[in-house]
């Protein structure tokens, strides 16, 4: 071992030797101007002359010396592929020559300065020496210097990684605006911090290249291509030098709802960044809404918002809820907006596609009665009509289409169209909560283009974006704070901001909505609006196959024999003692229809168009009434076991006497004959409270 150190420091010295001999012939033939292959070195061998072998041996000797010679200063060992030199270095590659198999540039040790190359070959060589001499000592050295060099080049090859990964992309898009070279390396014009997009005060930098000239459609391109990377909730400033983007001041972590002076139509549904309210307005030409979330989001929270909001300014309200409880307090089980006078919520299939229909036709009753002249549009109540979950209530409308073997579309999305179109004019807007607004529930972008105010709130993925406001540039927020989300009026990107949703305790909302003036008496009694006459039935038979809603209790002969209309009894127990008694509203005499029959699903009419009440409790939809004794038989009764099971939608008449036995019926009464009768509200009242088994207590649930 130890003549192989003697060995190795020879060879060591020979390799010293040789290069500062290569080094000063290499400057003598740049002294005497000499010409070569490789300019700079003498020539050892006459073209035309055949070299022994004394001239071979010169020859190699003569390269030997040269390539030790490089190797030792640290410059290229053949052509060079950069302009760097021992000192500096290189900025570009010489022309015409080529770099790397792979990329046909140079690679980065062509960049580096001599000095750097020289350090890196001596130091493998003194690591090869000390290897060979003193395994040991240099073992621990190098493995000391590795542990170091690991701790300090890491955060280099994180910041080379992300610059690879996040800066390059954006970075090659720019550089035909910039006009500069893709093979630069990214950071030196464009600067983006990690972490930028939860980090409120990180800027991006973009440095520009000399001589270059910010003209406006430039700059627009860039502020483009740096939105659509970043997110497009984004300012943007152009200096004489550079241009920096940064977040805008983010909106608050709570906005309590704060539109209680604002008239009907104008609704607080966000606030948006220095407190600024962000308003819907139901007035505008495209004056419906849909509020896009997963599950969980707060569509429920934020759709109660308008709802409470126009009821307490006197609008008449539907709520179309498949989950059955949306609209009742999660933890404690309380109402929320269900048994509020001039809000009803429908909550089995039968119902929902009723109230639909029913909505359908006072708009088209609305506008017939205005252009025959018949009607004033201001002797109209404004209606608005919430549909929860909509993408479950359109696949329980399409499934009970296909059940019933029709043909075409569902009646109630061709209904839904239809007022989505024609609904404003005739004062009936629409909500509508969704987890995602695409065209398999909505049909097709016109019909969605109608939803001008559009709310992302919670979560989100791209196609949710994109069904939303389309190829706009997405703006990213903080999913962890309850609310954070996106608002917007249609798919313009100057009205996209980033937004704290609107929010309301759930007490709050119904003592607000209960302040409204008291319903008209058909509204209450769940019978349909007095302008919706035959004709009008008629004529939105043949718009959107209108089947649920009658007049009386007869069938129109067009309609199929198995259609059964059943609007569901509310449940809930009795209003408030503070809520105003319902009053009708004044309609004009033109639009008044005479006294109509009740339904076999329709309370009657009873003592001067008063619902009809039970005993103990008030209905729903109606003010407390005063305690009677047992219903007086013949006075629109229920009467008898069948007739009571049939009227709820038992099976059988041995389930509900079974029903009646466990849970007894407030108000029930006799006739002569001793057969039990009840009011249709004393059984609505009893079925919507009775116990049904598999309900678990929600109690425990989140709110």
């Amino acid at each position: 071992m130890h003549g192989l150190g003697h060995v190795l420091s020879g060879a060591l010295s020979a390799v010293v030797v040789l290069a500062a001999f290569g080094g000063l012939l290499g400057l003598a033939g740049r002294v005497l101007g000499s010409r070569s292959r490789y300019p700079g070195y003498p020539r050892l061998h006459v073209p035309g002359r055949r070299a022994g072998l004394a001239g071979g041996l010169a020859r190699a000797a003569w390269w030997a010396a040269v390539l030790a010679g490089r190797f030792a200063a640290g410059a290229p060992l053949f052509q060079r592929r950069t302009d760097a030199t021992f000192l500096t270095a290189g900025t570009k590659p010489v022309g015409g020559v080529p770099g790397w198999f792979t990329t046909g540039q140079p690679g980065r040790w062509a960049y580096l300065p001599g000095w750097k190359r020289a350090a890196v070959r001596w130091a493998v060589v003194a690591a090869a020496a000390g290897l060979m001499t003193r395994p040991l000592i240099t073992s621990v050295v190098l493995g000391v210097l590795a542990i170091g060099g690991g701790a300090a080049g890491w955060p280099r090859f994180q910041r080379w990684r992300y610059e690879r990964r996040v800066i390059r992309p954006v970075y090659l898009q720019l550089c035909q605006y910039l006009g500069t070279d893709q093979g630069d390396r990214p950071g030196r014009w464009l600067d983006i911090p990690a972490g930028f997009a939860d980090d409120q005060d990180a800027r991006v930098t973009l440095a520009y290249p000399p001589a270059w000239n910010p003209d406006a459609a430039r700059q627009k391109h860039i502020d483009e291509v740096i939105r659509r990377h970043l997110g497009g909730d984004l300012d943007a400033a152009f200096g004489p030098y550079q241009a920096t983007w940064s977040h805008p001041p983010a909106p608050p972590a709570l906005a309590r709802f704060d539109g209680y002076d604002l008239p009907a139509h104008k609704v607080h549904l966000a606030t948006l960044a220095g407190g600024q309210k962000w308003v819907a307005d139901l007035q505008d030409e495209e004056p419906h809404l849909f509020i896009a979330a997963g599950t969980g989001g707060g569509k429920t929270a934020t759709a109660s918002i308008p709802a409470a909001h126009v009821r307490a300014h006197g609008w008449l309200v539907d709520i179309i809820d498949p989950k059955r409880r949306s609209y009742i307090s999660r933890k404690t089980g309380h109402d929320v907006l269900t048994n509020v006078p001039g809000i009803r919520v429908h909550t089995d299939i039968e119902s929902m596609m009723w109230a639909l229909e029913e909505f359908f036709l006072s708009m088209l009753g609305v506008n017939m009665a205005v252009g025959g002249r018949t009607a004033r549009p201001w002797a109209f109540p404004q209606r608005l009509l919430v549909i929860d979950e909509f993408g479950t209530f359109a696949s329980m409308a399409a499934r009970a289409h296909q059940r019933s073997r029709a043909q075409g579309s569902p009646p109630a999305l061709d209904q839904r169209r239809q007022i989505e179109w024609q609904g404003r004019q005739a004062g009936h807007r629409l909500v509508v909560a969704v987890h995602q607004p695409n065209l398999r529930w909505f049909g097709d972008t016109d019909s969605r283009g109608q939803y001008g105010y559009r709310l992302i709130t919670g979560a989100f993925t791209m196609s949710l974006w994109r069904m939303t406001f389309g190829y706009t540039a997405p703006i990213q927020w903080d999913t962890r704070i309850k609310g954070r989300g996106v608002v917007g009026i249609g798919e313009a990107e100057e009205l996209i901001h980033h937004a704290q949703i609107a929010w309301m305790p759930a007490e709050e909302r119904r003592r607000y909505a209960l302040t409204g003036p008291a319903p008209p008496d058909w509204f209450t009694a769940m019978r349909p609006a007095p302008w919706i006459t035959e004709h009008v039935i008629s004529e939105g038979r043949k718009l959107a196959g209108v089947s649920l809603v009658r007049l009386d209790g007869d069938v129109p002969p067009d309609v199929p024999p198995t259609t059964i209309p059943l609007v569901p009894a509310q449940r809930g127990p009795d209003v408030p003692a503070d809520v105003p008694p319902p009053d009708t509203l004044a309609l004009p005499s033109a639009v008044l229809e005479p006294a109509r029959r009740a339904g076999r699903h329709r309370a009657p009419d009873v003592g001067g168009g008063q619902p009809v009440t039970s005993t103990g409790a008030s209905g729903r939809h109606r003010a407390a009434a005063g305690p009677t004794a047992t219903p007086t038989p013949g006075e629109g009764l229920i009467i008898g076991i069948a007739e009571a099971a049939s009227y709820l939608g038992y099976d059988k008449p041995e389930s509900f006497r079974r029903a009646r036995t466990r849970n007894p019926i407030p108000g029930e009464g006799k006739t002569d004959d001793g057969r039990p009768c009840w009011t249709p509200a004393a059984l609505r009242s009893w079925q919507s409270k009775r116990k049904i088994a598999g309900n678990r207590t929600p109690a425990d649930e989140p709110d």
